[in-house]
């Protein structure tokens, strides 16, 4: 597997658990999958402005 990621930048991550469980919260916020685009892309915003919510929260927390 390294024979290929080491062609791309990757941050040295060579696992899929974190897309694996990315993949899996956007398909929990998604639900219907045979909704329009637009609506899709609201979904998605939405899920990784939350996400970006909690993140922060947790890092100014730590800080403290």
């Amino acid at each position: 597997m390294k024979a290929w990621t080491n062609e791309f930048f990757h941050l040295r991550i060579t696992v899929t658990s974190h897309v694996e469980g990315t993949h899996s919260v956007l398909k929990a916020s998604l639900q219907v999958l045979t909704e329009d685009l637009y609506r899709i892309q609201t979904t998605i915003t939405l899920m990784v402005t939350n996400q970006k919510k909690k993140i922060n929260s947790i890092v100014a927390s730590d800080c403290i």
